[in-house]
């Protein structure tokens, strides 16, 4: 046998093995009664964090278990499901999908297609993009992505409802995403609020309809009797805090964006912009600038002139 074809079987040999033992080794954490989450990576999405980048979450009741969003691929399903058959021999009744970016609801391909719920503009926009987004993390992440197909979820459209002994209520915002599914549990204080909060992680940017408009949703979850907030990103937290973790990176970028474009300045300064101390606690502060300068700043300049 020739030197290459000999390479060629190592190669496919490592790689058959580094598929059978990737995990993404989910661990939920209880926060309340009843109440998991399992903690995404505060981090791009790369193939040892298998685009787990993202919380998501259940709740498992005495009748059965809901669950809030499902991650950026099946196999994340998957652990999911069996992370929570640790936890509760209960069916699962319903998952909801916060919003239409993919590492919130790729994994819905391990679950029943019947289960599935989200806004009606989010089903519309998963329609739209999630094929892309699929294609997108499959060319990202390899192996991680095996056997994820494209299911979206159905339109919700019960909002207040009694499961297992807890109160639930579907809130719709769409200051992050434009379609914003929050779940909020009147019995444990606890809110699902979605990429709607980031905590002591720079919010992304790429689809809000205005950080005005994102701010104004922040200040309507103030308003809700609310102890504990789940965020799309970053630590567990009590409400009020976690709100203005986002709130305080969201107000000092909008103002670096018109101050900027007022002063004519390019692109690239908004990316080398000193960050204040106050903000040394946002993780990937850095990276979701670089981002947001590039989608957002055209819009502050195109307002300048108008």
């Amino acid at each position: 046998m020739t030197r290459l074809p000999i390479i060629l079987l190592a190669l496919l040999s490592i790689q058959a093995i580094a598929a059978q033992e990737i995990s993404y080794a989910l661990a939920p954490i209880k926060v309340a009664e009843d109440t998991y989450v399992v903690r995404g990576n505060d981090a791009e999405i790369n193939t040892i964090n298998g685009g787990n980048i993202a919380n998501t979450g259940f709740i498992a009741t005495s009748k059965c278990t809901i669950v809030f969003d499902t991650g950026p691929s099946k196999l994340y399903g998957q652990e999911l499901l069996k992370a929570i058959k640790n936890i509760s021999s209960k069916p699962i009744c319903l998952v909801l999908n916060s919003h239409f970016h993919p590492d919130h609801f790729l994994g819905n391909a391990a679950f029943e297609k019947s289960s599935l719920k989200a806004l009606g503009k989010t089903t519309q926009q998963i329609g739209r993009h999630g094929e892309h987004f699929r294609s997108n993390y499959y060319e990202a992440l390899g192996i991680w992505m095996r056997d994820t197909e494209l299911i979206p979820p159905t339109e919700i459209t019960k909002k207040q409802f009694e499961i297992g002994g807890h109160q639930l209520s579907i809130l719709p915002f769409s200051g992050h995403s434009g379609a914003d599914l929050v779940l909020f549990d009147k019995t444990t204080s606890v809110l699902f609020a979605g990429d709607l909060v980031f905590h002591n992680r720079a919010p992304a940017t790429a689809h809000t309809p205005g950080i005005a408009w994102w701010l104004n949703d922040l200040e309507k979850l103030k308003l809700l009797n609310t102890e504990t907030i789940v965020p799309g990103h970053g630590p567990v937290a009590h409400a009020t805090e976690a709100i203005s973790s986002t709130s305080t990176y969201l107000t000092w970028l909008d103002q670096l964006m018109k101050k900027s474009a007022t002063e004519g300045l390019e692109i690239l300064d908004i990316i080398e912009t000193d960050i204040p101390e106050y903000l040394d606690n946002q993780k990937m502060i850095r990276y979701e600038i670089s981002r947001s300068a590039i989608h957002l700043y055209p819009k502050y300049e195109d307002a300048i002139f108008e």
